[in-house]
């Protein structure tokens, strides 16, 4: 029996935001997958662990990337500073007449966009929720429209009012370096349906054991444990200044040449490496979730579909159903 498994849903197109980002249009497919109960149970497991795990505060707000099989999920970042994509997963809930439980969505009444980019879907945001019968929110375009000590739900990497914005902490908990320590503790412990891919630090103290540069670039194929590509780099802060001189967050494989800053980064504690997890295939195209979470409850979410060996947000989205 397929625990996740793709589905075409009846979608209506007319009820789909042509706009999400910017002024570029909204490309969608009615082919999306639904994540049967078993595994919509781990992972509200998954994330009742780990939220203790990193002494999250309460109501903690999750932006999950994930690959999957048949049987099971690959949890390969829990996104904590800029949790978006609410708009487009309600929208087409909405449009899929996917069931959302409107109870667990839990937000101040003020939003706010740090770039103008995201204010489409940010308002597509407000009205979904409005759709749902959570009314008497707003947008703001600017921090300074807020009063002194008004919360705000933020899009954007933002931790200037840390105690009264939202997400709470979240440039703290985004640090890649909390899913790493996590996935060893998983590892030993962990539930069918869930999987965390095994990380690696040249840092001694990041994790339990580190593995250097060397060792880390050997072939394993005696325990099956690494595949071409073997490896995805990741800077462990997507906005610190080492991310930011690298200009990309995500790297697979080893870079041609020496490179010598990634390998720098990788012994200073500020990279890490995740193994690798070949994503599922629809048709030709690479297929990834991103499921949006509160607290322990995963809430809703889409389906990214993309040629590219990185799927980001400028991919087609798909429906995601979560049963149970």
């Amino acid at each position: 029996m397929k625990m996740v498994r793709f589905e075409r849903f009846a979608l209506d197109n007319e009820q789909v935001a042509p706009v999400i980002y910017g002024t570029a249009p909204h490309s969608v497919t009615a082919d999306g997958v639904v994540i049967g109960p078993n595994i919509v149970a781990a992972l509200r497991e998954f994330l009742k662990r780990y939220n203790q795990f990193v002494n999250a505060p309460q109501h903690p707000y999750y932006r999950i990337d994930a690959y999957f099989s048949e049987q099971e999920l690959h949890i390969l970042e829990v996104n904590a500073a800029f949790v978006d994509g609410w708009g487009t997963a309600l929208n087409l809930a909405r449009a899929s007449n996917v069931g959302i439980r409107k109870e667990l969505l839990k937000f101040p009444k003020s939003f706010v966009s740090l770039e103008s980019v995201y204010v489409p879907e940010l308002r597509l945001f407000i009205s979904e929720l409005e759709h749902l019968g959570i009314s008497e929110n707003r947008v703001c375009e600017r921090i300074s429209e807020l009063g002194a000590d008004e919360s705000a739900y933020i899009y954007g990497r933002f931790g200037g009012r840390e105690q009264i914005d939202y997400p709470m902490q979240g440039i703290r908990l985004d640090n890649k370096v909390n899913l790493a320590r996590f996935s060893q503790r998983w590892d030993q412990d962990g539930v069918p349906g869930v999987q965390v891919p095994w990380h690696f630090s040249g840092y001694d103290g990041l994790l339990a054991e580190p593995t250097s540069w060397e060792e880390l670039l050997k072939p394993r194929d005696e325990i099956g444990f690494w595949r071409t590509p073997p490896l995805v780099f990741k800077f462990c802060d997507k906005g610190g200044p080492e991310c930011q001189k690298y200009r990309k967050s995500v790297i697979i494989g080893v870079p041609e040449g020496k490179n010598k800053y990634l390998r720098r980064c990788y012994e200073f504690g500020t990279v890490i490496a995740q193994n690798y997890v070949r994503p599922a295939k629809f048709k030709s195209d690479n297929c990834q979730l991103v499921i949006l979470a509160i607290g322990d409850e995963p809430v809703t979410g889409y389906v990214q579909y993309s040629s590219k060996e990185i799927i980001n947000d400028n991919s087609v989205h798909g429906p995601l159903a979560l049963i149970g």
